[in-house]
Parts: structure tokens; sequence; C-alpha cells
């Protein structure tokens, strides 16, 4: 995998929530493959498959298919019946106007089937989920089976059902808290894309002042290093970054995207983008390297945001 992929979840509207502006989605996904960066990654979810559409429209039909690798994600949120996986997953590749996906994720099944691991096999009620999967990748309609926002526990158990390739969580310098699920990932050398990378927002230094959001805001319960203690210990964080921006001349964002692709735990972060220069900016971030002492510093700063 490329150090960097695109999500296709945070698309460029016009004004209703799929109302899309696709001439700044087609300069964007046209921008993002320029640079050599080919992973493209949605989810039903988002959008209710109008996102899959945008994905298709966008990129699908307008680049070779052996150009890009595209993954999307079971829509577990909807609780879907037995009786409908199949239908469900066609829609899926309809929607994609794909023969097969490269990458097909189970979808944050814990929120759904999943209320604390009991040791007795939390995971029972999906196991029919990856025995259509495993169906699915024989049939040559996905390529590779993957899990998004699995605990440790829970990706053990997964592991009986089917060999699982790919993990999908958050990670961000302000958010370390899946860190044993990628090192579990990674002892069995499975590969790791990571979403949330300069935490919405607020790793770009965008917010050096608590945002005047609602309070019932979901990003402030979403996101909680955007409530206190945890702001004001992000701003030390941002300080040490920005002197690291300064030095290579770059957005203070482009630091945090370079510590998560050099922490060794991420194969590919997954970047969202709403203007065509935000996306051209991400793709630079992987083109200059952090050297081993600011790492250390970083990592030391990151220590200190989390004490």
């Amino acid at each position: 995998m490329r150090n960097l992929g695109f999500g296709m979840m945070r698309l460029p509207v016009l004004s209703g929530p799929t109302d899309f502006d696709y001439e700044q989605l087609n300069r964007m996904v046209d921008a993002f493959l320029a640079a050599g960066y080919t992973y493209f990654d949605t989810s039903y979810v988002y959008h209710e498959g109008k996102s899959e559409e945008a994905t298709r429209k966008a990129l699908v039909e307008r680049h070779p298919r052996d150009s890009f690798t595209v993954a999307t994600k079971f829509p577990t949120f909807l609780d879907i019946p037995e009786d409908r996986i199949e239908e469900t997953f066609q829609s899926q590749l309809d929607n994609l106007g794909v023969d097969y996906i490269d990458y097909y994720l189970l979808h944050n099944i814990q929120t759904v089937y999943y209320d604390g691991y009991d040791g007795k096999g939390g995971i029972v009620k999906t196991t029919h989920l990856f025995d259509h999967a495993k169906k699915w990748k024989d049939d040559g309609k996905i390529r590779h089976i993957g899990v998004s926002n699995y605990p440790v526990e829970l990706m053990k158990e997964a592991e009986k059902y089917a060999e699982i390739e790919v993990i999908q969580p958050p990670y961000s310098m302000v958010d370390r808290s899946v860190k044993d699920e990628l090192e579990h990932a990674k002892s069995l050398d499975m590969g790791v894309m990571s979403y949330g990378s300069i935490g919405g927002g607020f790793l770009t230094g965008r917010y050096r002042e608590r945002p005047d959001w609602p309070e019932d805001d979901f990003r402030f319960t979403f996101y909680d290093y955007f409530n206190e203690p945890k702001f004001s210990k992000g701003q030390v964080l941002l300080k040490v970054m920005d002197q690291i921006a300064e030095v290579h001349g770059v957005p203070v964002g482009q630091v945090a995207i370079n510590w998560n692709i050099q922490c060794g735990l991420v194969d590919t972060a997954i970047l969202g983008a709403s203007k065509v220069h935000h996306a051209n900016e991400n793709c630079d971030a992987a083109e200059w390297c952090l050297s081993e002492e600011e790492m250390a510093v970083l990592n030391a700063a990151v220590e200190g945001f989390e004490r």
C-alpha cells in the first residue's frame, strides 16, 4: 500500500448533503492520482450509498480500472438482515460501477452487534457476514477482507472466521487509543489504514481557541481533544509542531500526516478533503520526511499531551 489514501467521505458539496460539486471532486481525484497515489476509501453509510456513487462518477468512470484500488465497507450500522446481505453487497458493486472491490471491510460492527466482550465468542451473530465475504472473495468479487474499528479481542474473534488482511482504525497524535490494535495487526502482517490523521482538523492548527460550536455538537464528543483539559494540552503540542513546520516550510497539518506514516504502525493514512488545494497539500506531505530527531521531539510532545 502507498503512504496516502483519499477518503471519499468528505466530499465537496454545493448545498445539500448529496449535491456534490463534481468539478471540485474530479479535480481532487485527478490530482491525487497524478501525485502517484491510488487508494480510494468510501462506505455505503457515507451519505447512504451516495458516496459510493460519487466514487463511481469521479473515479471509476473516468480512469482505467487498473489505475486505482478502491475500498468500501459493509453497512453494519444498518443491521442488514440475513436475507438482504447479498442484495446489499450487489448494490454496492452497482453504486461503485465495478466488478470487484479491492478492499472490503466490515464496518464498525461492535456498535450494532457487540456490547462488551464476554469471552464467549461475542462475534457469533456476525459469522454469517464473514461467510458471505469469504464466498465473495472466492468468486473474485472482492480481493481482500478487512475490519474497521475493531478492538483487539474482537479482531482475534474475527480471525477465527476469515483471513483478516487489513484493519482501519482511527490514529493520530491526539488519539493513540488503538495502539494495541495496530501492534496486533502488525504482528500478523496485516495492513493498517488509519483515518483521522489530522484529528478532525485539530492538528492543522486551525483551532487555536476552543471552537464556538453548540455544546451538543457531536464533534465535542467524537473528538474529545476539543474539550478541556485536552484542548489546552493540544495547544502545547501544536506549538512544537509549529516549530517543525516552520523549519520545513510546510503547513502544520503535514507534520501530523508525516508523523502518522512514519510512526512504524501505519501503512496508509486516509485523508479527506473538500477543496483541491487541501488534496494537493495532503499529497505534498509525503514528499518530505521528519528526521529521527524531529520524530523523537514529537513523540515526547505526544506523550506530554497524553499525561
